[in-house]
């Protein structure tokens, strides 16, 4: 698990490309979301190892505190967790995700654009960023760039691949923040593979104190 955070912190500089006008919405708005944090957070982990029975467990994570402008969480699971279940928590793959995140959420980041995807009965706009290994997409309203769906992937070879895929929602003025997200991560460990997904939502997102 310790490998995807190392891969984070190494990815290189992206290649700069035409700028799009929603794109930089999008980027807008990730920033805007970066400077809030849900007060609650609920993980519904399911954690399997080579081909033996699936486990699964359920967290709870609650702001109690913030140190350097993170969010610190008391952490509460429905059961006493231990060996893969107690490692598969404190790798926390959101968090780990967040950092692949971050190096695609660039002005100058290459994105594509299609028109006329179809979403939950309207017509969305898909943009698409890359820098291998990591994809990202967005599905946005085409009028205002207000974000409806995001999801991005990892590949990488001989490692595995993770994707992360989050659903928005309105709410309070401000930026549209995620309700809901869904992991899917399967890799190798030494002669294991391990396969973990994790159902999280979202509430009460709360901004940033300031310094």
């Amino acid at each position: 698990m310790r490998a995807w955070a190392l891969l984070a912190a190494c990815l290189g500089l992206l290649p700069t490309a035409r700028a799009d006008a929603l794109w930089q919405v999008v980027v807008d708005q990730h920033a805007a979301i970066a400077q809030r944090a849900p007060s609650r957070v609920t993980q519904a982990y399911t954690v399997q190892m080579n081909d033996q029975p699936p486990m699964s467990f359920t967290v709870t994570k609650t702001l109690v505190d913030w140190k350097d402008g993170k969010p610190v969480y008391r952490t509460e699971s429905n059961e006493e967790l231990s060996g893969e279940r107690r490692r598969a928590k404190a790798f926390d793959p959101s968090t780990q995700l967040a950092r692949f995140q971050d190096q695609l959420y660039k002005p100058d980041a290459q994105v594509s654009r299609k028109d006329g995807i179809p979403l939950d009965g309207a017509l969305a706009t898909r943009l698409e960023a890359q820098a291998t290994p990591v994809t990202a997409r967005v599905l946005v309203e085409p009028a205002t760039g207000a974000l409806l769906r995001s999801e991005l992937q990892v590949a990488v070879p001989l490692m595995g691949r993770a994707s992360i895929t989050r659903h928005f929602v309105a709410g309070e003025p401000g930026p549209r923040l995620p309700h809901s997200a869904w992991i899917d991560m399967k890799f190798r460990r030494m002669l294991d593979t391990i396969h973990l997904t994790v159902a999280e939502r979202y509430a009460g997102w709360v901004p940033v104190p300031r310094p």
